[in-house]
C-alpha cells in the first residue's frame, strides 16, 4: 500500500511538471506566431528582419520545451518554422524574406494547433490560432523593459533611415560637383583653343605690320607665343584660364606698342 502511494504520488508531480512544461512551450510557441505575423506585416527590410530575428528565438526556445512536455508532434513544424526563418532574417532580397516568413508563420499556426490536440488545451476554438487575439495578449504582457528596448529599436533605424538618406544626399551633391567640374573644363579646353587661335593671328599680323611699315627688324621683341598642354587646365578655374589667356594678350599688345615705337624713333631700323 505504501508503495503505491508513492507510485502515485511521484506519477502526479510528473504529470504536474508536464503540464507546467506545455504551456510554458504553448507560451513560447504564443510569441513565436505573434512575432512572425509582426515580420510579415512589417513596412520595411529592417522591421522585418528584426521580427525575424525575434520569432526565431521564441521558435527554438518552444523547441526545447516542447521535447521536454512530450508532444513530438509539435516538433516538425518547430524545426521547419526555425529553418524558414533562419532563411527571412539574411534574405537575398524583400520579397523572399517575405516569402520565408509566411511559411514560417504556417508552421507557428501549425506548431498551436498540435500542441492543442496533445495536451487537449481548449484556448483556441476548434484547434485554430487567432493570430490577432496573441499579439493582443503578447503586447499586455510586454514588460516596461522590452517597451524601452522596442522605441530604442525605432530610433536607432529613424536615425540610419536619416544617415542613409544624407549618405544618399552627399553621392548625388559629388555627382553634380562632377558634372559640373566636366562641363567646366570643356568650356575650359574650348576657350584655350579659341584664345590661342586668336592670339597666334595677333601675333601674325602684328608681323605682317611691321613689315609693311618697315619694321621687320624689330620683330624680335614679339618671341612667339607658345601653346600650353591641355592637362594643365586639370589645376586651374574657367576664371583662372581667361585671366591667364587676358594677360598674354595685354602682354603681347605692350610689346606691338613697344616695337612700333622704336621703329618710329628709329625708322631706318
Amino acid at each position: 500500500m505504501k508503495n503505491f502511494t508513492l507510485i502515485l504520488f511521484f506519477s502526479l508531480l510528473t504529470t504536474s511538471f508536464l503540464s507546467a512544461n506545455c504551456d510554458t512551450a504553448y507560451s513560447a510557441a504564443t510569441y513565436a506566431v505573434a512575432h512572425t505575423k509582426r515580420a510579415l506585416n512589417a513596412d520595411n527590410f529592417d522591421h522585418q528582419k528584426y521580427y525575424a530575428e525575434r520569432a526565431l528565438e521564441a521558435f527554438e526556445k518552444a523547441e526545447g520545451l516542447i521535447t521536454n512536455c512530450g508532444c513530438n508532434k509539435a516538433l516538425n513544424p518547430i524545426i521547419d518554422g526555425i529553418d524558414q526563418l533562419k532563411s527571412a532574417i539574411d534574405p537575398e532580397d524583400w520579397d523572399m524574406g517575405r516569402y520565408h516568413t509566411k511559411r514560417a508563420f504556417g508552421y507557428a499556426q501549425d506548431v498551436l494547433t498540435t500542441m492543442d490536440v496533445c495536451s487537449g488545451n481548449n484556448n483556441a476554438p476548434n484547434n485554430s490560432v487567432d493570430p490577432d487575439l496573441i499579439e493582443n495578449i503578447v503586447d499586455q504582457n510586454l514588460t516596461e523593459e522590452q517597451k524601452r528596448l522596442a522605441e530604442e529599436q525605432k530610433k536607432l533605424l529613424k536615425q540610419q533611415q536619416i544617415l542613409e538618406q544624407k549618405i544618399e544626399e552627399q553621392k548625388i551633391l559629388a555627382e553634380q560637383a562632377k558634372v559640373n567640374r566636366q562641363i567646366e573644363l570643356e568650356e575650359q579646353l574650348r576657350l584655350k583653343r579659341v584664345a590661342e587661335q586668336s592670339l597666334d593671328d595677333l601675333e601674325r599680323k602684328i608681323k605682317e605690320l611691321a613689315i609693311i611699315y618697315g619694321c621687320d627688324n624689330t620683330q624680335s621683341l614679339i618671341n612667339g607665343y607658345k601653346s600650353r598642354k591641355d592637362e594643365v587646365l586639370n589645376n586651374e578655374t574657367l576664371e583662372e584660364t581667361k585671366n591667364y589667356y587676358l594677360q598674354q594678350t595685354i602682354s603681347l599688345q605692350a610689346k606691338a606698342m613697344e616695337m612700333f615705337k622704336k621703329c618710329v624713333s628709329n625708322p631706318s631700323k
